[in-house]
């Protein structure tokens, strides 16, 4: 293409591009797709090799979903969305973040593969709320898997399959790797849930992990119900965490948590199989949007 394509501002599109549109900007200095509607349903898209954003949203819904967004400056932007759904796509080979969000209320990032990025894969910024980023494939990124601002609030992430990345695979506050404290209930990250021991039993060919958080339950929310998934992991990253290749925990539609005891922290998970060798770490959730960083692995 020689131009960007003019802002779309229609109340409502749906295209289907059957794996047959390509939206290649050659490098031209502008942003691929730009969408200040309220509707938006795209599917089966390749953008690609803008020297701005592959998809900019300024506004409204919109799920994206079955398309490659790759070679741009950025893969997905999005300001002021409400409800934007990314899935089923692959976001690779940006210079900047595969996907970049500020002031995204329920933004959704899942199933898909976030990879070779030239900053973070997800980055939740300042005014997002209620996100997620579940399911994902999230590796080889610059900096960090996930990062989310400290003016964000109730960001979950949970389910993916992370390794790679040259930070942190989840960096709550942009801070780096966040101490535990005796007390978290009145900041924005959550404790981080420590494996105290891995002991593989032959006999049983189980794997029993015990593990502990210092939990506290914050003021500002009503419903709090502890949760952990245990994750296993070939290798540590640059500040000696595990990003968590593996969820050990299947999923389940998230009814097969570790669950916690919600009077001393502590947890139990058996393992049907073998993980010597493996580093076995956890993450943790408390309330219906929220997580925790990685702590240390157990090996």
């Amino acid at each position: 293409m020689k131009r960007s394509l003019p802002m779309l501002g229609a109340k409502k599109i749906a295209i289907d591009g059957q794996k047959q549109i390509i939206l290649d900007g050659h490098g031209l200095d502008g942003h691929g797709l730009r969408y200040s509607g309220e509707d938006l349903t795209l599917t089966g898209f390749t953008i690609e090799n803008w020297g701005g954003a592959g998809i900019l949203l300024t506004a409204g819904h919109a799920e994206i979903s079955d398309s490659e967004i790759r070679g741009n400056l950025r893969g997905l932007m999005g300001f002021g969305t409400g409800f934007l759904y990314l899935h089923d796509s692959v976001i690779s080979d940006n210079r900047r973040s595969g996907v970049w969000l500020e002031n995204a209320y329920y933004p959704a990032v899942y199933e898909s593969t976030i990879e070779n990025n030239g900053a973070s894969g997800v980055y939740f910024g300042p005014g997002c709320q209620f996100g997620m980023a579940d399911e994902n494939v999230i590796r080889s990124n610059r900096d960090f898997g996930v990062a989310i601002s400290p003016q964000s609030k109730w960001i979950e992430v949970r389910g993916n399959s992370m390794k790679g990345n040259g930070q942190l695979g989840i960096d709550f506050a942009l801070d780096l790797m966040t101490p535990n404290v005796a007390d978290d209930s009145a900041r924005p990250v959550p404790n981080a849930p420590v494996i105290t021991s891995a002991t593989y039993d032959p006999v049983a060919k189980k794997t029993i992990i015990f593990g502990h958080v210092d939990l506290r339950k914050p003021a500002d929310v009503g419903y709090y119900g502890p949760l952990v998934d245990v994750y296993s992991s070939a290798a540590l990253d640059a500040h000696g965490i595990a990003q968590g290749e593996q969820m050990l925990n299947y999923r389940a539609d998230y009814g097969n948590s570790v669950a916690v005891n919600f009077h001393t922290g502590d947890f139990t998970y058996i393992h049907n199989g073998d993980l010597t060798g493996r580093y076995v770490s956890a993450t943790y959730k408390g309330c219906h949007f929220d997580g925790a960083e990685a702590a240390p692995p157990i090996l």
